[in-house]
Formats: structure tokens, sequence, C-alpha cells
């Protein structure tokens, strides 16, 4: 008898009561089959019958000094371990291996592992490269503390993130980054508009490094500053340029066939002194027109100043009324959005360049003028320096007060005839 027809095969699939079922059965031819079966029987018998291999666990050693760190005796790189909580849950974070580590710098490690997560610390950023440190870091405290956010992330992304966003932060050494600086300076990176950075840019970036290494520091983020040796460069880059009375004039022609905004914005620049940042983030709820002021909610030095309005600033503020966009706050809106216009370059370099002025000038230069005309008109220097709202009038005397050689002349010629007659007065007492 087959094994398929064998009553066992029948009772244990339950054939029996199945009575079409075991008709098929029977119809089948079983004779090759059951010579297979019983092969298939012996070799699961066979394998059934052996044992499978356990993976055997490495084996675990417990400091004597730290009992929290321990050694996993890996096959190929032992390696010392540290048990914590992170995020409330138990587990096992890796120090390094114990070639690189004695059995007490491992517990060293592993305190201040344990002693930063009870802290609320990462210990574990110095294992983060420097580019994303940057990003995951620092870039979300900087947009959300920092006025020049965008700046820094700009400086970041075009002049560090390539030479050292791939080194880690424990890494990180005092060479790794006057490497950089060196490299720069001497111009082995052109970038594509300059063979060798101006020095303002490098300086840029070695502030940029070293505010964010200081930082990183400070949190206790790393352990050690690599940038504690690095000199800042010595820049001196302040400008001595003013507008001349020809060039305003020059300036003026061209801005009648220019877009209105421009020629409003250039002339409250002059009609105030004020940044033009301080301009296009103004509002008009800010203008008080009774008593003619402008209230600058913040200023480059982090705080509000209120500017007394010239005539001549509220004449342009009244044209500029004709430009407000319905639901848009600022006194210079974009063109799309609720947001403020930004700052017209190109506009003003195709202003600068159809008067004929082809020495580099900036919306900043009139600033800087203003501080000049008014030493030129005998205005004490504590009013000029309030006016600019500069906190120290040395900033004031230094950056933006230009004087010309005519300037220089006629004040010398005027001190000189007044000292000189004193110095001679003998000679018009002597008789002749």
């Amino acid at each position: 008898m087959s094994v398929l027809a064998s009553p066992i095969f029948l009772n244990k699939y339950s054939i029996q009561s199945a009575p079409s079922m075991a008709k098929a059965v029977g119809a089948i031819d079983l004779t090759g089959v059951a010579k297979v079966i019983p092969l298939f029987v012996s070799l699961n018998d066979e394998v059934m019958g052996q044992k499978r291999s356990k993976r055997t666990a490495p084996k675990e050693i417990r400091s004597k000094i730290f009992p929290a760190v321990f050694r996993r005796e890996y096959a190929v790189t032992p390696t010392w371990l540290v048990t914590c909580r992170v995020n409330g849950k138990a587990t096992n974070k890796t120090i390094g291996p114990v070639s690189q580590f004695t059995e007490f710098e491992a517990c060293q490690l592993g305190k201040q592992i344990i002693d930063a997560l009870r802290e609320g610390r990462n210990p574990f950023i110095g294992a983060m490269s420097f580019g994303d440190y940057f990003d995951k870091v620092r870039t979300p405290w900087a947009r959300a503390e920092k006025r020049s956010a965008k700046d820094e992330i700009g400086v970041f992304n075009r002049y560090i993130r390539a030479k050292l966003g791939r080194l880690r932060m424990n890494q990180m050494r005092a060479h790794h980054v006057q490497s950089l600086i060196d490299d720069y300076t001497s111009g082995k990176y052109p970038t594509e508009r300059r063979r060798i950075l101006a020095k303002g840019t490098v300086y840029q970036i070695i502030a940029i490094i070293l505010a964010v290494m200081n930082w990183a520091y400070r949190r206790g983020d790393i352990t050690e500053n690599p940038t504690r040796g690095i000199r800042q460069i010595q820049v001196n880059n302040a400008r001595r340029v003013r507008y001349s009375k020809a060039e305003l004039a020059s300036i003026g022609v061209q801005l009648e066939s220019a877009p209105p905004l421009l020629r409003i914005l250039f002339t409250m620049l002059l009609a105030s002194g004020r940044r033009i940042s301080e301009l296009l983030n103004a509002r008009h709820e800010d203008l008080n027109r009774q008593a003619c002021t402008l209230l600058i909610r913040q200023t480059k030095a982090g705080r509000s100043f209120l500017l007394p309005c010239s005539p001549e600033f509220m004449a342009a503020y009244d044209e500029l009324l004709t430009y407000a966009l319905s639901g848009n706050p600022y006194l210079f809106p974009s063109k799309r959005g609720v947001g403020p216009m930004s700052a017209p370059y190109r506009e003003f370099k195709r202003v600068l360049a159809a008067a004929g002025i082809t020495e580099q000038r900036t919306f900043h230069d009139v600033r800087r003028s203003v501080g000049s005309e008014a030493s030129q008109l005998g205005i004490g220097l504590m009013d000029i320096a309030r006016s600019l709202d500069h906190a120290d009038a040395t900033v004031t005397a230094r950056h933006y007060i230009v004087t010309n050689h005519d300037q220089v002349r006629n004040t010398l010629t005027q001190t000189s005839a007044s000292l000189t007659a004193m110095l001679h007065q003998h000679r018009s007492s002597q008789p002749h």
C-alpha cells in the first residue's frame, strides 16, 4: 500500500470524512510518489537532527574605575562603550577602540557623555562634521538671534564649506584654519571675479570661523577651541569718499528718468543721513506727520532711533504716498507680496554710469556726504554724531567727515594768517 493511501495519511488529513476526496486520491498513480517520499523523509530527519550553531555574544568586561563603561571583546576591534540614557531610554554608546583609549581615558569620556546628557547637551556633536554642525546647530540659532544670519550663511557656503566642511568638530585644529587663510590670501583658490580675495572678505571668513567655534566652545559642544591661536588680519578699508556738488548735480539729472522710487529713496537718504536698510524697512505707521518724526525700529547698533524729519524729507514722503500699495505697510513696497522692496543697486549703477561717474560710489557714501557737509557748514562734531546716531563721536570724525584739499587750504589760510600775525606782532610795534 502506498504512503498516501495509508490509513494514517487519510486520518491525518481527514480524507475518510470526505469520500469524494478519497476517491480522487485513490485514482492517482502513486507508484512514483511512493519511491520519492522516503528520500525526502530521510533528508528531513537528517537536517532536523542537526543542531544549529548559535552565534556567541562578545564578552563584556565592566570597568572597575567607572562601572558605566565597559569593554566589549569584538573579534576584530575590541571597543569601549558606555551605558547611558538618551531620551529616557537606556542605551549603549560607543566611545572608541581599545587601541586608541586606555581604560582611564575611556572612563573620563564616558563620564563626560553622561554629564552632558544630564545637563541637556548633546555629547556626540564632536563627531559631526563642521558643515553639519553649522547647518543643524548654528544656523537655526543664527536665524532666530542674529540680524546678519544671511551674511554668515552666505560666507560659510561660499568660502568655508568646501575647505573645512567635511572635518569633524573634534578633528578641527588651528593649522586647518590657518591653511585656509593662507590659501585665500595668497591666491591659491581664486574666485570667479578675483584672483586674490580682498582683505575685507578674508576678514569676514576668519570672523565667522572664530565666531562659530567660540560659540560651540562656550556651549560645551567641543572641549577644546581649535581657533584659540588664530589671529585676525588687519584691514583698513575705511572709505574716504563723499559726493561732490558736480556729482550730485549730474545724478539729479539722471534720476528724473529713473524709477520714481529710486529717485525718492536717494532724496530721502540725502535729507536724513540714514542707512538704506533703515529706510527700506521703515513703515507708514512709524512716521508721525504732525511731529515730523520717523521711528527707526532697529538700527545697526540694535536699538531704535527717533529721526527728526527735515522739510525736504517730508516733501519726499508726500510724493511717496502716491506709490503706496494697499495691504503693504512699508514706505518702499515690493512689487509682489507685502514686504519691502529690495535695494535698487543695479538701477543705481545705471544712473551713475549715465551721469559719467566712473569711480565706485555707493548708497552709504550719501551718509558720509551728510556728515562731511555738516562739518563744512560749521556744525559741531557732537551734533553731527547725534544726527548720524553714532554712540562715539570718534567714529564720526574718523569715517564720516571727509575733507578735500580746498577745505584744508581754506582752513590753513585762515589759521595761518591769524597765528603768524601774533608771531610778528613785535615788528609792527617797532618804529620805521
